[in-house]
């Protein structure tokens, strides 16, 4: 073997500066960690009994009040973490004891995504649909106007909005204590409300949501 100047392949260095990415080999600590991850689409594991079919915004076994108010001009927010992909194309919500008294002037639900600032642009709503909540603690399924496509592991908001002169009606859902009005507001947000609504707005701010203890329970469908 000459002295000088080395080779690459006089010392056992041929590979080098041509080695794949597919070829490098991966540490046993790399394939632990890239073993634990969720692949895109699997559905986000969770110690309750989610539904199998479709994105309820938190678990049914929270369901205790048949109380939770939507009073007029107030859009309520639910906030929840998409576990799974999937297209969704109406939404299944629960009414309360108290019933739509006479005929609102409007019902919506809303869908929004959240941004990283708490912000929320609606990527969805019902219809008008004044039959709502005619018959106490029924159950009622409402196209989108427009599906959407629901995205695992992005932070979304499910709004409620009754728009009436008269009794407005209340919901099935939970209802937290007061005194955790100021922790249920820590960001990730889990509720709120936004005063003088007359319609699902397109957008809103993270400043003008208020806290509120009221939490109603919705499905979000395919």
């Amino acid at each position: 073997m000459a002295l000088w100047p080395f080779s690459k392949a006089d010392v056992e260095l041929g590979n080098v500066d041509n080695t794949s990415d597919a070829a490098k080999p991966v540490s046993t600590a790399q394939q632990t960690a890239l073993d634990g991850k969720v692949s895109v689409g699997t559905p986000l594991a969770f110690p309750h009994a989610l539904l199998g079919g479709g994105e309820e915004i938190y678990p049914r076994d929270s369901l205790t009040s048949a109380t939770v108010s939507t009073p007029t001009q107030n859009l309520r927010l639910v906030y929840f973490t998409a576990r799974k992909s999937f297209p969704t194309t109406q939404v299944r919500v629960i009414g309360g004891t108290a019933v739509a008294a006479a005929t609102p002037t409007l019902i919506e639900n809303g869908l929004f995504e959240i941004d990283g600032a708490g912000d929320g642009t609606r990527v969805a709503v019902t219809g008008n649909d004044t039959s709502l909540y005619s018959v106490a603690n029924s159950t009622y399924t409402r196209l989108w106007l427009a599906s959407h496509n629901i995205v695992i592991g992005q932070r979304y908001a499910l709004s409620w909005l009754v728009v009436t002169s008269v009794t407005a009606p209340n919901h099935t859902g939970m209802v937290f204590v007061t005194s955790a009005n100021a922790e249920v507001a820590i960001s990730a947000r889990l509720v709120g409300t936004i005063a003088g609504q007359t319609a699902t707005p397109a957008s809103f701010t993270a400043a003008s949501v208020l806290s509120i203890n009221m939490r109603p329970y919705g499905v979000i469908l395919p």
